[in-house]
Parts: structure tokens; sequence; C-alpha cells
């Protein structure tokens, strides 16, 4: 969720673990990929490549955002983890 936005809105995801910060990280898509941040979260954000294992661990600056794409896993703090799946349609 952004920061202007609380945790209950219906575009975040609240089924988490308890080790995931209430503001964790940001998803957004930008010029036709998607990206992730984290948001100064407590226990880190880090995203699983599907293509190669690599993990690449996500920082808080927008410099810092990670590309994510179908097949990667987005691990939040040590325990929640969510796949990326493709849009279909």
């Amino acid at each position: 969720c952004s920061s202007d936005l609380i945790p209950t809105a219906k575009h975040c995801i609240t089924d988490v673990d308890a080790d995931v910060s209430r503001r964790h990280a940001l998803v957004w898509r930008e010029d036709g990929t998607w990206r992730i941040r984290d948001l100064e979260s407590t226990n880190g954000t880090r995203v699983i490549s599907g293509t190669d294992g690599t993990m690449y661990q996500v920082g808080e600056d927008s410099a810092d955002s990670v590309e994510i794409a179908a097949t990667d896993i987005i691990c939040l703090g040590a325990t929640t983890r969510f796949i990326v799946l493709p849009m279909l349609g």
C-alpha cells in the first residue's frame, strides 16, 4: 500500500504473517514493467527470480526498486511468499 492509504484498502494485501510490516512494500507498473520497492519495513523485502533463482534484496529508495516478472517470488519478511503470475486476457 502507498503511504497515503490504510492497509485495509481494497488494493492492499492483508493476509500476511506477523513479521510483515503494516506498510511493507509497494508494487507498481512503470513503462510497461512491474516494479517493487521496500517501504522501510522491519524485516525486509526480497525477490527470487523465477528464471534463474537469483535473490535480489529490494531497497527503500525508488532507484533501488526491482523489476518483477511472471514466475518471480516476492518474499516479505521471513515467511510470507507470493508468486507473480502472468495476466491473462
